[in-house]
Protein backbone atom coordinates (compact mmCIF):
# COMPACT_ATOMS: atom_id res chain seq x y z
CA UNK A 1 0.00 0.00 0.00
CA UNK A 2 1.44 3.80 -0.62
CA UNK A 3 2.13 6.30 1.57
CA UNK A 4 -0.24 8.88 0.88
CA UNK A 5 1.80 12.16 -0.40
CA UNK A 6 1.49 15.87 0.18
CA UNK A 7 -0.03 17.16 -2.55
CA UNK A 8 -0.42 21.18 -3.69
CA UNK A 9 -3.56 21.62 -5.77
CA UNK A 10 -5.07 25.14 -7.66
CA UNK A 11 -8.21 25.79 -8.69
CA UNK A 12 -8.30 29.30 -10.57
CA UNK A 13 -10.68 31.35 -12.46
CA UNK A 14 -9.95 34.40 -14.31
CA UNK A 15 -13.01 36.07 -16.22
CA UNK A 16 -12.52 39.24 -18.69
CA UNK A 17 -15.69 40.69 -19.86
CA UNK A 18 -16.44 43.99 -22.78
CA UNK A 19 -19.48 45.39 -22.51
CA UNK A 20 -22.56 44.14 -24.14
CA UNK A 21 -20.58 40.53 -24.63
CA UNK A 22 -20.58 37.53 -22.34
CA UNK A 23 -17.54 37.12 -20.28
CA UNK A 24 -14.43 34.98 -21.42
CA UNK A 25 -13.26 32.48 -18.73
CA UNK A 26 -9.54 31.00 -18.21
CA UNK A 27 -9.34 28.32 -15.95
CA UNK A 28 -6.72 26.48 -14.42
CA UNK A 29 -7.39 23.52 -12.36
CA UNK A 30 -4.38 21.11 -11.60
CA UNK A 31 -2.74 19.50 -8.38
CA UNK A 32 0.69 18.02 -8.16
CA UNK A 33 2.08 15.36 -5.81
CA UNK A 34 4.84 16.90 -3.50
CA UNK A 35 8.35 15.10 -2.85
CA UNK A 36 8.57 16.51 0.68
CA UNK A 37 5.92 16.49 3.31
CA UNK A 38 6.57 19.36 4.94
CA UNK A 39 4.25 22.39 5.88
CA UNK A 40 4.37 25.72 3.86
CA UNK A 41 6.26 28.71 4.94
CA UNK A 42 4.26 31.47 5.64
CA UNK A 43 4.97 35.04 6.48
CA UNK A 44 3.51 38.63 6.42
CA UNK A 45 5.63 41.26 6.09
CA UNK A 46 5.68 44.91 5.45
CA UNK A 47 7.05 45.83 2.35
CA UNK A 48 8.98 49.53 2.20
CA UNK A 49 9.83 51.34 -0.86
CA UNK A 50 13.42 50.12 -0.78
CA UNK A 51 14.07 46.10 -2.22
CA UNK A 52 14.77 43.64 0.32
CA UNK A 53 14.89 39.64 -0.66
CA UNK A 54 11.68 37.80 0.31
CA UNK A 55 12.76 35.23 3.02
CA UNK A 56 12.15 31.72 2.26
CA UNK A 57 12.42 30.51 5.99
CA UNK A 58 13.58 26.46 5.78
CA UNK A 59 12.20 25.77 1.70
CA UNK A 60 15.33 24.47 0.20
CA UNK A 61 12.92 23.51 -3.17
CA UNK A 62 9.53 25.28 -4.23
CA UNK A 63 6.80 24.07 -5.90
CA UNK A 64 4.70 27.60 -5.80
CA UNK A 65 5.34 30.74 -4.27
CA UNK A 66 2.22 32.97 -3.60
CA UNK A 67 2.26 36.37 -2.59
CA UNK A 68 -1.04 38.02 -1.87
CA UNK A 69 -0.83 42.20 -1.22
CA UNK A 70 -3.19 42.53 2.02
CA UNK A 71 -3.61 46.38 1.27
CA UNK A 72 -7.14 47.74 0.64
CA UNK A 73 -8.77 45.88 3.20
CA UNK A 74 -10.57 48.74 5.13
CA UNK A 75 -11.05 48.05 9.18
CA UNK A 76 -13.92 50.96 8.52
CA UNK A 77 -16.99 49.92 7.04
CA UNK A 78 -16.93 52.59 4.33
CA UNK A 79 -13.57 53.82 3.69
CA UNK A 80 -12.96 57.77 3.09
CA UNK A 81 -11.78 58.12 -0.88
CA UNK A 82 -8.72 59.52 0.66
CA UNK A 83 -8.16 56.00 2.49
CA UNK A 84 -9.17 54.25 -1.20
CA UNK A 85 -6.69 56.66 -2.98
CA UNK A 86 -3.71 55.79 -0.54
CA UNK A 87 -4.55 52.10 -0.68
CA UNK A 88 -4.45 51.72 -4.47
CA UNK A 89 -0.63 53.38 -4.67
CA UNK A 90 0.33 50.66 -2.58
CA UNK A 91 1.23 48.59 -5.11
CA UNK A 92 3.97 45.08 -4.97
CA UNK A 93 6.69 44.95 -7.30
CA UNK A 94 8.18 41.72 -7.28
CA UNK A 95 11.82 41.30 -9.24
CA UNK A 96 14.98 38.91 -9.29
CA UNK A 97 17.32 41.04 -7.44
CA UNK A 98 20.40 40.39 -10.32
CA UNK A 99 19.90 43.61 -11.57
CA UNK A 100 23.15 45.11 -9.63
CA UNK A 101 21.89 47.31 -6.91
CA UNK A 102 18.15 47.85 -8.33
CA UNK A 103 16.07 44.78 -9.50
CA UNK A 104 13.62 47.23 -10.73
CA UNK A 105 15.70 48.01 -13.61
CA UNK A 106 14.50 44.51 -15.35
CA UNK A 107 11.26 43.12 -15.17
CA UNK A 108 9.41 43.21 -12.29
CA UNK A 109 5.65 41.77 -11.78
CA UNK A 110 3.13 44.06 -10.47
CA UNK A 111 0.96 43.01 -7.50
CA UNK A 112 -1.90 45.46 -6.87
CA UNK A 113 -3.86 45.80 -3.81
CA UNK A 114 -6.11 42.97 -2.69
CA UNK A 115 -4.87 41.00 -5.38
CA UNK A 116 -1.98 37.79 -5.54
CA UNK A 117 0.52 36.10 -8.49
CA UNK A 118 1.79 32.69 -8.18
CA UNK A 119 4.02 30.75 -9.75
CA UNK A 120 7.02 28.45 -9.57
CA UNK A 121 10.88 30.67 -10.10
CA UNK A 122 13.06 28.77 -10.79
CA UNK A 123 15.55 30.40 -9.08
CA UNK A 124 12.90 31.58 -6.10
CA UNK A 125 15.98 32.46 -3.24
CA UNK A 126 16.31 35.90 -5.81
CA UNK A 127 12.99 36.89 -5.49
CA UNK A 128 12.94 40.69 -4.64
CA UNK A 129 9.73 42.78 -3.05
CA UNK A 130 9.19 46.68 -2.59
CA UNK A 131 5.90 48.99 -2.70
CA UNK A 132 5.75 51.72 -4.46
CA UNK A 133 4.43 54.22 -2.37
CA UNK A 134 5.37 53.78 1.47
CA UNK A 135 4.48 50.51 3.62
CA UNK A 136 2.34 48.22 2.09
CA UNK A 137 0.97 44.57 3.83
CA UNK A 138 1.78 41.14 2.22
CA UNK A 139 1.71 37.77 2.71
CA UNK A 140 4.38 35.48 1.14
CA UNK A 141 3.66 31.86 0.81
CA UNK A 142 6.31 29.16 0.09
CA UNK A 143 4.98 25.40 -1.06
CA UNK A 144 7.95 22.87 -0.51
CA UNK A 145 8.50 20.69 -3.50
Amino acid sequence: MHEPKARLTVVEQVYHQLPGENPTRIESKFYQALDIAEQLYHRRMKATERWQKIDCGWIQEVSEVCIHNDEGRFLVVQPSDEERAEAARKVLEVSFGDYGPDPSSGPVWLVRPGQSMRGCPSEFQRLCIRSQCGEARCSIYLIPA
